[in-house]
C-alpha cells in the first residue's frame, strides 16, 4: 500500500525520492516530540510484515518504532517482489543515514546520498540538488511543512531545476512555483528566511507571544539592515556577539514601531513604568537574559537549515549536548 501511494504520489515522473526523517537518541528536536507525546506507548522490539497494530496513534507515539518501521518499509521495497511494481522508475528511500537507490532490476547502496541529517525538511533538498545536478528539469516536493517551504525558498538559486511545492487538502491540491515567489518578494529577503524563521519561532525555537510571522516578515522587508541580519544568522556554527545588539534592536521594534532605544531592557522599561500601563509579562518584550538565550538556540537551528545541501551537518565546534536526569 505504501509503495503504491509513493508511485501514485510520482505520477509520471521516472524518479520518485521518499526521504524519511532519522530518529536519534538525542536531537534539537527531542523536547517537541515529548511534547506530542514520542515517549508514550510501548517499545516493539520486532516488528514483522504481517505483524498487525492495534493502536496505530500509539504505536507511532514512539520514536523507536519509527525508526524499526522505517527500516522494514524499505527493506521490503528492496525484494524483488516489489521492485518490480517499479516498471522503469527508480526509487531512492533513506533510512536512516543510508540511501538505496531500487530499481526493476534490483537495488543497491546509494554512497552519493548518505547524510547525517536528521530530518527529511532539510535532507530533501540534498536529494532535489542531485536530481537537479542529473538533468532532471524539474523538481516537485510533495509537503505541507512551513519548514520546507522556508528553506526551497532561501536555497532556490542552489537548486538547478524549476521547483514546485506541492500542498494538498482534502478538498483541493495546489502546486507553488518556488522561482515565482522568490521574483515577487527578492532573492534577499528569501535568503533571509530561514535565520528569521528560527529568530520568530518553530518546532524547536520558542516564539514570541502575540508577534506573529507576518509583523516580523513586513519588519524586515521594510529595512534592509534587518535583512542583512538574518542573512547572517546561522551562517557559522559559533554565535557572534556583534549580532546580540542588532537582534536587539529588531526585537525593540517587533514591540513598538517608535522605540527609541535599542535595548529590550530599556524598552520593557518604557514600555510599562512612565505610563504606568497594567501590561501582562506577554506584552512586554523578553529582557536581555533572556533574549541572549533564545539568540543561541535560534542561531543553532537556523545554522543546520543552512547546511541542508550538505551531507553532514555534524561540523560542530563549541556546542556540546549534556544529558541529565533529575528527581526530587
Amino acid at each position: 500500500m505504501l509503495l503504491a501511494m509513493a508511485l501514485r504520489e510520482g505520477g509520471s515522473s521516472t524518479r520518485i525520492d521518499v526521504v524519511f526523517d532519522n530518529y536519534r537518541e538525542i536531537w534539537i528536536k527531542n523536547l517537541e516530540r515529548e511534547k506530542r507525546g514520542a515517549e508514550m506507548g510501548a517499545t516493539y522490539r520486532s516488528i514483522r510484515p504481517d505483524y498487525r497494530v492495534q493502536n496505530w496513534r500509539q504505536f507511532l507515539s514512539n520514536t523507536e518504532n519509527k525508526q524499526r518501521l522505517i527500516h522494514l518499509i524499505v527493506n521490503e521495497w528492496r525484494k524483488e517482489c516489489y521492485s518490480v511494481k517499479l516498471a522503469g522508475k527508480k526509487l531512492y528511500a533513506t533510512v536512516p543515514e543510508e540511501c538505496y537507490k531500487i530499481a526493476s532490476d534490483g537495488s543497491e547502496l546509494f554512497e552519493v546520498l548518505e547524510s547525517t541529517q536528521e530530518e527529511a525538511d532539510t535532507r530533501l533538498l540534498l536529494h532535489s540538488y542531485h536530481a537537479g545536478r542529473n538533468r532532471f528539469s524539474t523538481v516537485v516536493i510533495s509537503s505541507d511543512d512551513t519548514d520546507v517551504f522556508v528553506l526551497t525558498l532561501a536555497f532556490k538559486s542552489f537548486l538547478p531545476s524549476s521547483v514546485y511545492i506541492k500542498c494538498r487538502t482534502q478538498a483541493t491540491t495546489r502546486y507553488i512555483y518556488i522561482t515565482h515567489v522568490v521574483q515577487r518578494h527578492g532573492s534577499d529577503v528569501c535568503r533571509c528566511l530561514p535565520g528569521l524563521h528560527a529568530f520568530t519561532g518553530c518546532d524547536t525555537v520558542s516564539a514570541y507571544s502575540g508577534k506573529g510571522k507576518m509583523t516580523s516578515l513586513k519588519l524586515t522587508k521594510r529595512h534592509a539592515r534587518f535583512r542583512e541580519l538574518f542573512q547572517l544568522v546561522g551562517t557559522d556554527w559559533d554565535v557572534p556577539d556583534k549580532l546580540f545588539s542588532r537582534l536587539q534592536e529588531f526585537t525593540c521594534f517587533m514591540y513598538s514601531s517608535n522605540p527609541g532605544t535599542k535595548d529590550v531592557n530599556d524598552l520593557r522599561y518604557r514600555l510599562l513604568f512612565p505610563k504606568k500601563r497594567d501590561l501582562g509579562s506577554n506584552q512586554l518584550s523578553p529582557c536581555v537574559g533572556t533574549l541572549r538565550k533564545h539568540r543561541e538556540r535560534a542561531h543553532y537551528q537556523a545554522a543546520i537549515w543552512r547546511r541542508s545541501p550538505e551531507s553532514s551537518t555534524d561540523t560542530l565546534t563549541s556546542w556540546t549536548w549534556v544529558s541529565r536526569k533529575t528527581g526530587w
